[in-house]
């Protein structure tokens, strides 16, 4: 068995789809002993193990949103919001109601599973997938895929323990971490701690789990890996062996043979703040993709089987329009164009005659945009018509939603001034307007939840185009996307071309992250604004050249203190006392015992300073002293009701508070997550002042 982690929800659902494909060809060689393979009587499945942001975490939960009593479990189209939509088999759908590909298990009370919804797929029954955390610590999956987040779990559950180290089943061998550069500062420092826990429970036999750390920005040093994993020095692989350039898992490729990505500096100096450059610099890229579409020159009546357009260069005899009138798109086929003799040396301004091959349904104005048929050209500019604009923290994302009116100004000044005559016609001497519409803003962050995050993802999908793609599907694809460093890790979108960097990312791990999100199919086309109030953006700005010819060069060493006086603070009672549970003590008896609890203990402490002396040493000391404390308090403190709760009533005494202050009744707090900030702020009051 295995466990794959990642840093980020969006992440973990993503491969989490990729991976169940997987198990369930294995379960299918399995079952069927395909090739003669013995793989055993065991079932080879997959959990999903992400909180219940992401998917319930008990049977019952599931149920009540399997039966409906639970209306949030549903989107506003009312399919289910599990992250599972199709069987990975056969691609079934399963999320909506009527699928029943999520059901009671039968012959079972209180127990959902999920199945495929072809009666003739091989998972029609069952599928080998966990999502809900119960399932999960009854089945114990083959692999389990997770958020490092979840794992501090092992303070609070015995049956997160027990998923891991059992007596039924070897503990997981291997342990994927992906986007190890994450893995860094507050997070990595709080992950490196309760790694104690996790190799712990995972040893056996005088045998380690073997760690695989998968990143495209490190800087290779083994300070890191010491750090997070009790001492252990890393190996790079592949090595680069003969060719520099060729890596086998990845080649060099020359910008002609391959398409990459152009990166430019915009530094707006004379602008008064950052939300005036980057509108100024946003106006451009968003006006640019877009050609000039025909619009009436007269009144349209109903009825009328030809009608006055300018320009006509790109309606042909034999194809078709579109006009929507806020409603519905509405078609029409063209029979002939004809030119009207004017004295127009321009052929942006040339009127023609179309007459079409039925009578008009609808009454136009005069200045009526036509929508012709996509051509190649207009489909061209697909990667370039959906903005990605980053921005290094949700505060900044705030500031600059608040400016769509600002920017759709700007872009109806750019169509009259610097663009005049390039998106619209002149009539009468005046500027019939043409400028882009900003019809669909999305925001990626972590505040949106998981069926909000995969719905912006499948929109992402849709290609942009300026007209609509057909009568019967006006759908059009993001204009802006506005996102965090969210985006940054698990987002695969081919056909993305175009990024807007809100300032320099804090790291340049995370600028080259982010902006490798454009340019995978086309060429690419990355924008950085730098803000001039900020010292970093201008440096960064001034050596623009050489930073982006060296930029591997400047990824930033990562920094990971488990044993730091914070981390301590926070999470060393936590990690104690889960080694205190592997070593075989009952959660429903927290109180210290003398004659079973004192080896325990001891053996604990010696795990957790061993990590110190192969780690960072130079805590020995503080640690060796704080471990004493802990134990001191954990027997000094008498009888405890029972371990505590992550959330709910808490009985009277127990061992741990979630809170970062310990209550009344409490020995210790405990963190329910690896990066969560604390609500409470301790207050002490001086009587004397």
């Amino acid at each position: 068995s295995a466990i794959m982690r990642y840093t980020l929800r969006l992440l973990t659902s993503d491969q989490f789809r990729r991976s169940a494909a997987l198990i369930c060809a294995l379960e299918f060689i399995r079952k069927e002993g395909i090739l003669d393979l013995e793989l055993g009587e065991d079932e080879i499945s997959l959990g999903l193990w992400v909180g219940a942001a992401g998917s319930p975490n008990t049977h019952k939960r599931a149920l009540d949103i399997i039966r409906g009593r639970d209306p949030t479990g549903k989107d506003r189209n009312g399919n289910y919001k599990f992250i599972l939509h199709q069987c990975p088999w056969c691609k079934s759908k399963i999320s909506n109601p009527l699928d029943y590909g999520y059901i009671p298990k039968p012959g079972t009370t209180g127990k959902a599973i999920i199945r495929c919804s072809d009666a003739n797929c091989f998972f029609h029954q069952k599928l080998p997938v966990y999502l809900w955390e119960e399932a999960i610590f009854e089945e114990k999956p083959s692999l389990l895929l997770g958020t490092v987040d979840n794992f501090a779990k092992l303070s609070w559950k015995e049956e997160a323990i027990n998923l891991i180290k059992n007596n039924d089943f070897d503990p997981p061998e291997l342990v994927i971490q992906d986007e190890l550069h994450l893995i860094s500062g507050p997070l990595g420092t709080m992950v490196g701690l309760f790694e104690n826990v996790l190799i712990k429970l995972m040893s056996f036999d005088k045998k380690t789990p073997k760690i695989i750390g998968a990143s495209a920005t490190l800087t290779f040093s083994d300070a890191q890996s010491k750090s997070l994993y009790r001492g252990r020095s890393s190996n790079i692989f592949p090595p680069q062996v003969i060719d520099w350039e060729d890596s086998f898992f990845a080649k060099e490729r020359e910008i002609d043979e391959e398409p990459g990505r152009m990166y430019m500096g915009f530094f707006g100096s004379a602008k008064g703040s950052m939300i005036e450059s980057s509108v100024t610099a946003a106006t451009p890229l968003l006006q640019s993709p877009q050609d000039f579409l025909p619009i009436t020159t007269n009144e349209v009546n109903r009825g009328d089987t030809s009608i006055f357009v300018s320009p006509g260069s790109s309606l042909k005899p034999g194809s078709s329009f579109t006009f929507y009138d806020g409603k519905e798109v509405l078609e029409f086929t063209i029979e002939d164009i004809k030119e009207i003799d004017q004295e127009i040396e321009t052929e942006e301004l040339k009127q023609f005659e179309i007459v079409l091959s039925e009578p008009f349904t609808k009454e136009l104005p005069v200045s009526a945009t036509l929508y012709p048929s996509p051509t190649k050209k207009e489909m061209s500019f697909d990667p370039y018509g959906t903005l990605v604009w980053y921005f290094n923290s949700k505060r900044e994302l705030a500031y600059m939603s608040n400016q769509v009116q600002a920017m759709e100004s700007a872009l109806r000044r750019n169509a009259k001034t610097i663009n005049k005559g390039k998106f619209g016609s002149i009539t009468d001497g005046k500027l019939v307007r043409f400028s882009r519409k900003i019809k669909k803003i999305r925001e990626l962050t972590g505040r949106r939840s998981q069926d909000e995050i995969e719905s912006i993802l499948d929109l992402l999908n849709v290609p942009w185009t300026q007209t609509f793609r057909s009568p019967t599907d006006p759908t059009k694809g993001i204009d802006i996307l506005m996102a965090t460093n969210m985006i940054s890790v698990g987002v695969d979108i081919p056909r993305l071309g175009l990024m807007l960097m809100h300032g320099q990312p804090k790291t340049t791990a995370e600028y080259i992250q982010a902006s490798s999100r454009v340019g995978r199919r086309h060429p690419g086309l990355v924008l950085a604004i730098y803000n001039h109030g900020k010292s970093k953006d201008r440096s960064v700005y001034e050596m623009f050249k050489n930073y982006h010819q060296s930029i591997y060069k400047y990824v930033e060493t990562v920094s990971v203190t488990p044993f730091s006086s914070g981390a301590r603070k926070k999470g060393l009672a936590a990690v104690f006392a889960s080694l205190v549970l592997s070593f075989g003590k009952n959660i429903n008896a927290p109180t210290f015992n003398q004659n079973e609890d004192e080896d325990r203990f001891l053996k604990s402490e010696e795990w957790i300073l061993d990590s110190v002396l192969k780690s960072d040493p130079e805590e020995y000391d503080s640690v060796k002293k704080e471990l004493e404390e802990i134990q001191e308090r954990w027997k000094r403190f008498g009888q405890i009701e029972e371990w505590g709760k992550m959330g709910g009533r808490q009985a009277d005494t127990r061992l741990f508070d979630p809170s970062s202050i310990i209550g009344d009744g409490a020995v210790f707090s405990a963190p329910t997550s690896m990066r969560n900030s604390d609500l409470d702020v301790e207050v002490n009051k001086n009587d004397g002042i």
